[in-house]
This record gives structure tokens, C-alpha cells and sequence, in this order.
């Protein structure tokens, strides 16, 4: 069953890098106050939720973080990474913190190259309590890899997981949510290393990723030998278009009051993502 929240009564909002014109930059104070004024708007009187359904409250949230430097998410080749500052450890040390004093427990999607420099920090992410997948070896587009060079960096970087912390890595995030309509080969690999859950396909319009008819809330993908839970990160349904809220970037660009808005106006449990960057 699915049950929409009906649409709000504002014009259709849109914005340069979700794939759709932007208004001007000068506006985008006015701009973003509509969007903030919009949200509200979206939610039913009565939120209908799967905690509701069940007869729970509140609202579960899933916090996932892609645990990557700073400069591993601009498309340099990962062979030029020893030139740039490593500030993994640091800003990693501080996150922690603070999720402890929240009393908030994590996914952390790790890159194995990072994994194997950092190993360290891996154990203490997992002997704190969060969970570790899998964010792929070297943070490339999928669907700019062949098929045989995908499997062969991700089943390095599950292995390494694997061998540090003793468990079974369940959890798979793509690179820049890359596994678009051109790279769905990546799922059946997914399912022949053991991968139980992929977070990867945003169901937004964007120039990198996305599938934007793609389901906006968990569902199951069945392919011919392989099943798993796709979890789609947490977007906003709006009229003529689905607006991304959740990701590194769209915490960075929207301004806090649009973010924290557009959680609220989301009735299904949240798959949140922040990157780990300074």
C-alpha cells in the first residue's frame, strides 16, 4: 500500500543541481523561505507511518555516514591521494564523540581504502557499538568500472572489513549512489559477495546518479539468482518532482531550517546520510 502525502499548494521548486532549472542566485534567500514555508504543508494531517501501522511510535530514523576524506568524494583518481591532506582520523575522533553524547548508533559505509590505511579507526567505529558496511575500495563510479573491476575492488574491501572486525559485512553504499539504470549489473555482484542490504539508488534526478521512478521508501530487489532490501536515502515528494533532503552535499547547500523541515515532513522512517568531511 502506498500512501502519499498530498501535494503542497506552492509552485514547483527547483534547484541547479538536482537536474531541473535553478532560479537565480541572488534569489535564493526568497527562494529557500518558500521552501521552507512549503514543507510543513506536505504532511497529512495524520502522518501515516510504518511505526504507526505497526502500532509503535515514534518514527525510527537510520543514520548512515559514507566514511570517506575529504577529497575522495571530487572524482580523483585514488592514486593521486597521497598528495592531499588526510584528515580522516581527526574529523572521525570528533564524529564519534559526538554520537556518543547523542547516545546515537550508526551505519558507516567505510571505503576500503581508507579501511586499510586507517584500520584503527575501523575497530573503534565497530567496539563502539556502530555497524560497518561497505562503501566500495577506491570511491569510482560504477558505471564508469567494467563489471570484472568492481568485483574485484569490492570484494577486497569487504575482505579487509571482514578480517579486522570478525563479522560479516551485510551493508553495501555505491560510490556517489552510482548504480543507475546503466550500471544495474553491480547488483547481481552485490548478491554474489553475500551483500543482505544496498543503500545506493536515490530516486531523485541528478547529473552524476539516480533513478528517479524508483521507489522512494525500503523495498525488495529480486534478481535472478540474488535477493536483498534496497534503502533508499530520504527524499521530499513535491509537485513535478522528487527533492533529494538527506546526502553530504543537500546538508551543506540547503540551509539548516530547510533540512530540519523536510525531515519532519517525511512520514516513513528516515535512511539519513551525511558525509564524513570536514
Amino acid at each position: 500500500v502506498r500512501l502519499e502525502a498530498s501535494d503542497p499548494p506552492t509552485a514547483a521548486i527547483t534547484s541547479r543541481g538536482m537536474g531541473v532549472p535553478a532560479p537565480a542566485w541572488e534569489e535564493a534567500d526568497r527562494y529557500f523561505d518558500e521552501v521552507w514555508q512549503a514543507l510543513p504543508s506536505a504532511r497529512p494531517p495524520q502522518p501515516v507511518t510504518i511505526s504507526r501501522l505497526m502500532g509503535h511510535e515514534p518514527v525510527t530514523n537510520a543514520l548512515t555516514i559514507d566514511f570517506e576524506d575529504w577529497y575522495q568524494g571530487i572524482e580523483i583518481p585514488y592514486e593521486r591521494w597521497g598528495e592531499f591532506e588526510d584528515r580522516i582520523e581527526m574529523v572521525g575522533d570528533k564524529l564519534l564523540r559526538i554520537l556518543d553524547e547523542a547516545r546515537v548508533k550508526a551505519t558507516f559505509f567505510m571505503l576500503g581504502y581508507v579501511a586499510e590505511k586507517h584500520p584503527g579507526i575501523v575497530k573503534r567505529i565497530e567496539t563502539e557499538g556502530h555497524e560497518i558496511g561497505t562503501h566500495g575500495f577506491s570511491h569510482t563510479l560504477i558505471y564508469n568500472q567494467a563489471p570484472e573491476l568492481f568485483q574485484e575492488e569490492l570484494t577486497r574491501a569487504i575482505h579487509f572489513l571482514e578480517d579486522l572486525t570478525g563479522k560479516k559485512v551485510l551493508g553495501h553504499r555505491a560510490p556517489f549512489f552510482s548504480i543507475t539504470k546503466d550500471s544495474l549489473w553491480a547488483l547481481d555482484i552485490l548478491g554474489e559477495l553475500g551483500i543482505k542490504y544496498d543503500s545506493s539508488i536515490f530516486p531523485v534526478l541528478n547529473y552524476r546518479y539516480g533513478i528517479p521512478d524508483a521507489p522512494r521508501f525500503p523495498y525488495t530487489i529480486k534478481r535472478e539468482k540474488h535477493e536483498f532490501v534496497e534503502f533508499p536515502i530520504s527524499t521530499l515528494k513535491l509537485p513535478g518532482f522528487t527533492m533529494p533532503i538527506s546526502g553530504g552535499a543537500y546538508f551543506r547547500i540547503y540551509p539548516y531550517q530547510v533540512t530540519k523541515q523536510a525531515i519532519k515532513a517525511v512520514n516513513r522512517p528516515l535512511s539519513y546520510s551525511v558525509k564524513d568531511v570536514s
